[in-house]
C-alpha cells in the first residue's frame, strides 16, 4: 500500500544510540532503539500529508517518508506544496522519497521537488536507518 509517513522524535537521543548498533543487529535494533522512541502517522495519499502536515504546530514533526506514487495527489506535488507554505518549517523538514523508480534521473526529480533523500523500494532497512540518522541527527 502506498503511503506517507510522517515522523515524530520525542527525543533526538536515539540517534547516538543507534550509531552503536552492528549490521548484523541492525533490524534487532530498529525495534528495540528507533520504534520506542518515534511516533509515527501514516496518511492515505498525498494530500492528506500536506493537509496534516499543515494542520500541526511548526516544527511538530522532524520529517516525512513521501511515497511518491499515492492517489489523491502524488509525493512529488505533496512535497512541493509543503515547501510552498508560509511557515518555519516548511522549508527545513527532511522529506525523503520512497518509490520503486530507482534510476538516477528519479533521484534527480525526488530532489528538483524539494525532497531531501531517496529510498528505492523495496525499502533496504540500513538504508532506512542511514537516512533516518541523517535526518534527524
Amino acid at each position: 500500500m502506498n503511503c506517507c509517513i510522517l515522523i515524530k522524535t520525542p527525543a533526538r537521543h536515539w540517534a547516538n544510540r543507534l550509531i552503536q548498533c552492528s549490521a548484523a543487529n541492525v533490524m534487532k535494533s530498529f525495534r528495540a532503539v528507533l520504534l520506542p522512541v518515534l511516533f509515527v502517522q501514516t496518511v492515505e495519499n498525498g494530500q492528506m500529508a500536506l493537509e496534516v502536515f499543515q494542520a500541526s504546530d511548526p516544527g511538530y514533526y522532524d520529517a516525512i517518508l513521501m511515497d511518491i506514487q499515492m492517489p489523491v495527489m502524488n509525493g512529488y506535488d505533496a512535497t512541493s506544496a509543503i515547501r510552498g507554505l508560509e511557515r518555519s518549517d516548511a522549508q527545513i523538514i527532511p522529506i525523503v522519497a520512497m518509490t520503486a523508480d530507482a534510476f538516477a534521473a528519479d533521484v534527480i526529480k525526488a530532489r528538483s521537488a524539494g525532497m531531501n533523500d531517496h529510498i528505492a523500494k523495496p525499502i533496504d532497512i540500513n538504508r532506512l536507518l542511514e537516512v533516518l540518522q541523517n535526518c534527524l541527527m
